[in-house]
């Protein structure tokens, strides 16, 4: 495994961002330290601090020097050709921090089983891959950074491309700060991560009435932007409330449809056709929540909007936008009475996903226990590896199964045909007789009873 993490940064919110996916860097080295598939993880950064953290965690080191240039490309094909590295598993610093275990067994074991392949998070934009044989570097032409490398290695150097299957550690990087305080409300951030933000000074209101928004069934919330199919079936499934989608632009910057000022967006034609005031008028009258993807709605009016005002503009620091008509659009976004979210692509993807994971984790913990009880089930369960169907109707238990949350998300209402595994926790509905007639037979290590013709599965 190589991850890549180093830059510089100028201001105080870029080293906030810095600060942070170092710690999510050192949190996905313990975690692969975990995968014994995984034989080496290398640490390609110019960050003196991290590197000894990461030492110190048994990493071998590449160090680069902060006042060389730095072309990502290169920089990587030379450590893979140096080392003679034969597969490999590449991260940037905080493209997974959500990542769990069987991800990266996964990734591992294709790697041992298959070859001429890449394994990544997104076919267009990758944020992490998995790609045999890591020689096949040299046959494409090296991008200045990560997002391309995917792609490059099945157009031009012919390995087959696979998709990792979607999931909400597989679809969540850091980005900017609101990604940061998006992970600040997820139960399912790294230790080191999770300690990191909760010493730094945010204000999680906004994110918590959005939460509240997206499980509510008499509401409704607009999301907009490069919102990818899997968020959209996820969230379809999963939301409770009402959702109107605006999917516009995927890929524009790994296309260089940016570069070319080609971007186009039906969200951006009604800002123009209007003034702020009115379009932020017009919002609360078809939602009571929205999250937008500001870079296309930028990318769209042909403005080339700083890092430092575009994240500012995602907190909701007004005075502190130099670009005036970013300061006046997130002027107008703040003093909405609906929470309005901004930021870039990672928030209308991973971010939906980890907002809605949280609140209904959140609805289904508050929830009473006389009506909704929590079952954990552990290896070596008479119910591991069947699916619902068989334990709603063929168990003779009146239950049901009302959620199931896992490592990768919360899953409400999920389909009969899903398999139980070990790990997943069961939020269940019944009578406190059929509750504690379940939990018992679920601690039961006895199989199964044989089925008899005619019993329903």
């Amino acid at each position: 495994m190589i991850i890549c993490e180093g830059g510089k940064q100028s201001t105080d919110i870029e080293k906030t961002v810095s600060l942070v996916r170092k710690s999510v860097v050192l949190d996905l080295i313990e975690l692969s330290a975990e995968v014994r598939e995984i034989d080496e993880i290398i640490l390609m950064t110019n960050y003196l601090d991290l590197a000894e953290a990461a030492r110190k965690l048994g990493v071998m080191i590449s160090l680069d020097d902060e006042n060389t240039a730095f072309h990502f490309g290169e920089r990587l094909c030379r450590l893979i050709n140096e080392l003679g590295i034969q597969n490999v598993i590449y991260f940037g610093g905080g493209s997974a921090p959500l990542i769990n275990r069987e991800d990266l067994t996964r990734m591992a074991l294709a790697l041992k089983e298959k070859k001429n392949v890449v394994i990544s998070n997104n076919f267009v934009s990758s944020d992490f891959m998995a790609f045999s044989p890591a020689a096949a570097i040299n046959k494409v032409q090296l991008p200045d950074m990560d997002n391309t490398l995917a792609h490059l290695l099945h157009k031009q150097a012919g390995l087959r491309q696979e998709l990792l299957d979607s999931g909400l550690s597989t679809n969540y990087d850091i980005d900017t700060l609101i990604d940061v305080m998006v992970l600040g409300v997820q139960h399912r951030t790294g230790s080191r991560t999770r300690r990191t933000i909760r010493k730094l000074d945010f204000d999680f209101a906004k994110l918590e009435k959005v939460k509240k928004v997206l499980v509510d069934p008499e509401a409704e919330v607009l999301i907009y932007g490069r919102i990818n199919p899997p968020t959209v079936s996820y969230a379809t499934r999963n939301a409770r409330c009402r959702l109107r989608i605006l999917m516009e632009e995927r890929g524009m910057r790994a296309l260089g449809r940016q570069d070319r000022g080609e971007v186009s967006s039906l969200l951006g034609l009604l800002v123009q056709k209007q003034s702020l005031e009115e379009f932020f008028s017009f919002l609360p009258g078809v939602c009571e929540g929205a999250f937008l993807d500001t870079r296309v709605l930028f990318a769209h009016l042909k403005m080339d909007v700083n890092k430092c005002d575009r994240f500012n503009s995602d907190l909701g620091n007004i005075d502190k936008i130099d670009n005036d008509f970013v300061r006046e659009f997130t002027a107008y976004a703040e003093k909405s009475r609906i929470p309005i979210i901004c930021g870039g692509n990672t928030l209308v993807n991973g971010g939906l996903w980890a907002l809605l994971d949280a609140a209904n984790l959140e609805r289904l913990d508050e929830s009473s226990d006389e009506n909704i009880h929590r079952i954990v089930v552990e290896m070596g369960s008479p119910i591991c590896g069947i699916n619902l169907d068989t334990v709603v109707n063929y168990l003779g238990i009146k239950i049901k199964v009302v959620a199931i949350s896992d490592a990768y998300s919360t899953r409400i209402d999920p389909p009969l045909k899903q398999e139980i595994q070990p790990g997943q926790v069961l939020y269940i509905l019944g009578s406190k007789r059929d509750v504690n007639a379940f939990v018992e037979y679920v601690s039961d290590l006895a199989p199964l009873p044989v089925m008899s013709a005619g019993m329903r599965i």
